[in-house]
């Protein structure tokens, strides 16, 4: 993980305690869980709201497609 600084480091450590931020160390990069994406959208103005979901669906075109035979397999929980 990342070193943090300044005044979102106790906001970022409660996420991740909650289970609603995760680190992806291989990604090098955070995941937001859906449902604070989602509280977060709907606060967002009309214009504001249609620029960023353009901005996701731009990211996601962008992304290769990987078919489910190229797929990584989840680890096993148990």
């Amino acid at each position: 993980m990342p070193a943090l600084r300044g005044p979102l480091t106790g906001t970022v450590r409660k996420l991740e305690r909650r289970g609603l931020l995760q680190y992806e160390a291989r990604a090098r990069r955070y995941d937001l869980h859906p449902v604070v994406g989602a509280v977060a959208a709907a606060d967002l103005a009309g214009a504001d709201r249609e620029r960023l979901g353009q901005r996701v669906l731009d990211h996601f075109l962008s992304v290769p497609h990987r078919h489910y035979e190229q797929a990584e397999r989840a680890p096993r929980r148990g």
